[in-house]
């Protein structure tokens, strides 16, 4: 091979690891901004919940990290914040009427408490603080009142299982006032838009059903009145549907009825399973979680 050849080769062969160099540089960088700044969601890191704001804001809640944690995000998957940003789980939660806050359930003192947040993750505040369980917070209407459950653990076959009860609150005072009597086992309570009626899931007879009930917790009624499993109610935002999950065929499904319990409506009527139903602000979508792989 003769001189000029080789000068060819050998800089053919330099030009090649320059930009070999620079190759494996430039990835490197963009694989620390990927690990640092954290822009869109992984389908599978959805714990069970989600929850819109406005339009363009959801909460979730995630076991990215290995504890639920709290995010918010974008409704098209970007700009995640997490705003519970500590090592305990947290969950159960119900945006404020003007967006501001959260009112969330945090197991901070190792069993479950109501928190309320800024929407910024500022300004952490413990509204309930002692012994008893409580969780799954849901704001008045107002922004005054936040409804939520609440129960002391027992000790069932070597697990605690607690006997919910629907508490009120103002959020500026302790004053808890059950209002589900002490009698049932009661969870999931949802304030509906006008600030008149509460849809929750009771356990009276040992198949969760959707029922509704005054603030002060009179004038109780049974929507499903079936013996159906009946989950996870949640008012449209103009307090004329209510979304819920039934179990028909033993897979869950999502349902609209009216308040009464009339007009029973099965959204997508397919074989997938459906959880967690959420209206979007102006009422046109529901927000779910589908397990449609585990079918």
């Amino acid at each position: 091979m003769n001189c000029h050849k080789k000068k060819l080769l050998l800089f053919i062969f330099t030009v090649f690891l320059i930009f070999a160099l620079l190759l494996v540089l430039l990835l490197t960088g963009c694989g620390a901004k990927t690990k640092s700044v954290k822009k869109q969601i992984d389908p599978e890191e959805v714990l069970n919940e989600v929850d819109y704001i406005t339009k363009d804001r959801i909460a979730f809640a995630s076991y990215s990290t290995g504890k639920s944690q709290i995010y918010i995000m974008n409704n098209d998957g970007t700009n995640i914040i997490n705003i519970s940003k500590n090592d305990v789980n947290e969950f159960g939660f119900s945006w404020s009427p003007d967006g501001k806050k959260l009112a969330f359930t945090s197991d901070n003192f190792g069993r479950g408490q109501v928190f309320i947040i800024n929407s910024d993750g500022t300004s952490r505040e413990n509204l309930t603080g002692d012994d008893s369980w409580y969780g799954y917070p849901s704001w008045s209407p107002d922004g005054n009142m936040l409804a939520y459950v609440s129960g002391q653990p027992e000790m069932q076959n070597g697990q605690a299982n607690i006997k919910g009860q629907v508490y009120i609150m103002n959020i500026n005072d302790s004053n808890k006032i059950d209002i589900s009597g002490g009698i049932y086992n009661d969870w999931n309570p949802i304030w509906s838009p006008d600030g008149k009626k509460i849809v929750f899931v009771s356990y009276k007879d040992s198949v969760p059903q959707v029922y509704t009930m005054n603030p002060d917790g009179t004038d109780r009624s049974n929507l499903s009145n079936n013996n159906l499993e009946e989950l996870y109610p949640t008012w449209s935002p103009d307090g004329s549907r209510i979304a819920f999950v039934s179990y028909v065929n033993a897979i869950p499904q999502i349902y609209t009825m009216n308040p009464d319990g009339t007009d029973r409506s099965n959204l997508y009527n397919n074989n997938l399973e459906e959880l967690y139903p959420t209206w979007s602000p102006d009422g046109s979508k529901i927000a779910f979680v589908s397990y449609k792989d585990s079918i």
